[in-house]
This record gives C-alpha cells, structure tokens and sequence, in this order.
C-alpha cells in the first residue's frame, strides 16, 4: 500500500504497481479491493478470490454425496477464512449447493451452523494466535 509521491520505491517497482481501486490484492486465497458504494464511499471488500472459490466449491460438491453429515460439518467449519459478509454469502452458497446434491441423493442436509458467521477479533498491540476452529 502506498500513496502517489516522489520516491525511489515509484520508479523502481512503476511496472508493478497496482491500484486496488483497479485490480484487486491476491493473498491468501482472499481478493480484497476498493468499490465505490451507491453512496459515493469506498468500501473495502474482501472476499474468497475466483480460484480459490471454484476449487473449495468442486471439493465440496465432490464430497457432497461421499462423506456423512460430520465429516462435512467439520470440514465446513474448519475453512480458514474469515467471515466477512462477501465470504460469508461465498459459503452459503457453496453449503446450498452441497445441500441440494446431497438431497438430491436423499442424504440429510446441513444447517447454516456449520458455518462460523462471528470473526476472529484480536487484540491489536498483543501477540496472540487466533483460536483454531477445529483445525488441529
């Protein structure tokens, strides 16, 4: 992140410079970007990135049918990202899809509970490791 202005750091690295406003931050699997509202704010969003979403999605559906209601549960559960609200719509609808081929097949299907809807709130200024949500 950095503002416009006159610095070895803009003529150097000027080819690999990008806006956010523009082309959104890759990392971690999320793509965060700037949008402008209705409202003539900006807004950051974040949210799964495309390819990290298409991969999670084809896992999922992969194992819709495959694995029992706690296994999927678990997995559900244990996805490391963080519920922000675009991620949080970007699982629902992953969890439907999952839930209509498992009904489909005549499976039980899963509650929304299988997802965290609550983030991660840390201290700022302290060390300390967000909890691991099962992933141990």
């Amino acid at each position: 992140m950095a503002t416009h202005g006159e610095h070895p750091f803009h003529r150097e690295e000027r080819g690999s410079i990008r806006d956010a406003r523009v082309t959104g931050i890759r990392i971690e699997g999320y793509l965060i970007r700037v949008t402008a509202e209705h409202d003539g704010k900006r807004r950051i969003r974040v949210q799964i990135d495309q390819e990290h979403y298409r991969a999670l999605k084809a896992y999922f559906l992969e194992k819709a049918t495959q694995r029992d209601i706690s296994w999927l549960s678990r997995e559900f559960w244990r996805l490391p990202f963080e519920p922000y609200a675009p991620v949080r719509r970007q699982l629902l609808c992953i969890l439907r899809a999952v839930n209509k081929k498992r009904k489909e097949a005549g499976y039980e299907v899963l509650p929304q509970s299988v997802l965290r809807f609550k983030r991660w709130r840390g201290k700022v200024f302290e060390e300390n490791d967000p909890p691991d949500y099962g992933r141990s």
